[in-house]
């Protein structure tokens, strides 16, 4: 994303494999002040850093340009997941003092929050009277409680959760029960997200897939980047193929359109229909007898 400002060019970039396009903006403008940040930024600082100004001490980016709807209640993380830029990204976890309601916000852990911070967040929302609220980064499963659970349902909630390892399988359920209990509907659940590929097998992916499906809610395959990708899906896990890779998250995504049909099913179809294309393809490569 691109605007100017007080005589600059500034450039946001969101992900490390816009880079190299954020590059060719900065050098299209050779006389103009050309400031770049974003999460990319911050991640890999010394890639623009020949071309354009860096900026990485602010990590309140310029969230309402991209979503006029989305604002932040927090910055940060506790946790350090190996898998996760966010400590890179916006540094320790805090509380932001002031912040302006919106029906998204992209907190990358509110339940981290205090007690205190989290009734205020509530309180404020709900004099908003959003249509709906989205905790559109996700609730941690572990640290929703009982209270928590009940006081986001005086929202209008759609509750989002994570589950990245097999073993996170307790906390998750948990979770996704208690705000059924809380009187938030099954029906008004986002899928719940799966990063695939990090450090597991295909059989521990489908484990959590499978699990989810069988118990009535919807995953979603979040396939893993790494922090210094310059190219969207190109690392590969030990363990899988870009084939696998490919079909098991369209797969697993596509489940409205695919509810009955079982992912071998789905790859044998798949096959068949990379097959009929090669040879139609090859079938036209040979030209007229």
């Amino acid at each position: 994303m691109t605007w100017r400002e007080q005589g600059w060019l500034c450039v946001s970039v969101p992900f490390t494999w816009l880079l190299k396009e954020a590059r060719g903006v900065c050098l299209s403008h050779p006389t103009e002040r050309v400031v770049v940040g974003g999460p990319a930024v911050r991640l890999m600082p010394e890639f623009l850093a020949d071309v354009a100004e860096v900026e990485t001490m602010a990590p309140d980016n310029p969230l309402c340009r991209a979503n006029p709807e989305a604002s932040r209640t927090t910055l940060g993380c506790p946790n350090a997941c190996p898998f996760c830029g966010v400590r890179t990204i916006e540094g320790p976890f805090r509380e932001l003092p002031d912040w302006r309601p919106a029906p998204v916000l992209c907190d990358s852990n509110f339940l981290a929050s205090s007690d205190a911070h989290f009734d205020r967040t509530i309180e404020r929302l709900k004099r908003a009277d959003f249509r709906e609220v989205d905790f559109n980064q996700g609730l941690e499963a572990k640290r929703l409680t009982k209270r928590r659970a009940a006081r986001l349902a005086e929202l209008n909630i759609r509750p989002r959760f994570a589950w990245d390892r097999p073993e996170e399988a307790a906390a998750v359920f948990d979770a996704l029960s208690k705000m059924e209990r809380a009187g938030v509907p099954r029906s008004r659940f986002h899928a719940v997200l799966c990063l695939i590929g990090f450090r597991e097998t295909p059989e521990d992916a489908m484990y959590r897939l499978q699990t989810l499906k069988d118990r009535g809610f919807l995953g979603f395959a979040m396939r893993y980047q790494p922090l210094d990708a310059l190219k969207k899906n190109g690392y590969i896990a030990p363990g899988w193929s870009e084939r696998l890779l490919r079909d098991f998250c369209r797969y697993w995504n596509r489940q409205a359109w695919l509810p009955d049909m079982a992912f071998r099913e789905y790859q044998r179809e798949q096959h068949d229909a990379r097959q009929g294309a090669l040879a139609l393809d090859g079938q036209e490569g040979q030209g007229p007898s």
